[in-house]
């Protein structure tokens, strides 16, 4: 896994976001966990954004997911958002494809998710030591 070294910079604004946002206390506290300066970066080419960079993500597909429930926190090597779905705390994979191709005055289309039935520490693991992962929407919802 390559990465970024651990560090705690930004923590005070990540967590004033998390609680503006009322992202749950067992996702900020995994991502603490997680946080990185940078990034974290799986074999697979998956990516955990850093937990410092949530405020500055907060427009365009990041506000859309996070007014539906959705909290990105990372990517997949095509550009598909990865993100923890609020009220159930587990991941998903959202197509990019579906995603960019409804206006704004669209609603929200489930059809750009693919859920998974992982936590966001499990995910991460499995995604690092699984050879056969999915690595975007599409592997996802074979």
């Amino acid at each position: 896994m390559k990465g970024v070294p651990r560090s705690t910079v930004g923590f005070p604004a990540a967590i004033e976001f998390c609680k503006k946002k009322r992202i749950p206390a067992p996702i900020v506290a995994k991502l603490k966990v997680c946080a990185f300066k940078g990034y974290l970066e799986c074999d697979s080419g998956l990516v955990l954004a850093a937990f410092a960079k949530l405020p500055s993500g907060n427009r365009g597909v990041h506000r859309r997911a996070l007014e539906n429930g959705f909290l990105i926190v990372g990517h997949c090597p095509n550009g598909d958002p990865l993100a923890v779905e609020l009220a159930t705390q587990k991941m998903v994979y959202i197509s990019h494809d579906i995603m960019y191709e409804l206006d704004a005055e669209d609603g929200w289309d489930e059809t750009c998710i693919a859920r998974s039935n992982l936590t966001l520490d499990r995910f991460w693991s499995r995604a690092e030591s699984e050879k056969n992962f999915p690595i975007d929407y599409y592997a996802a919802t074979e």
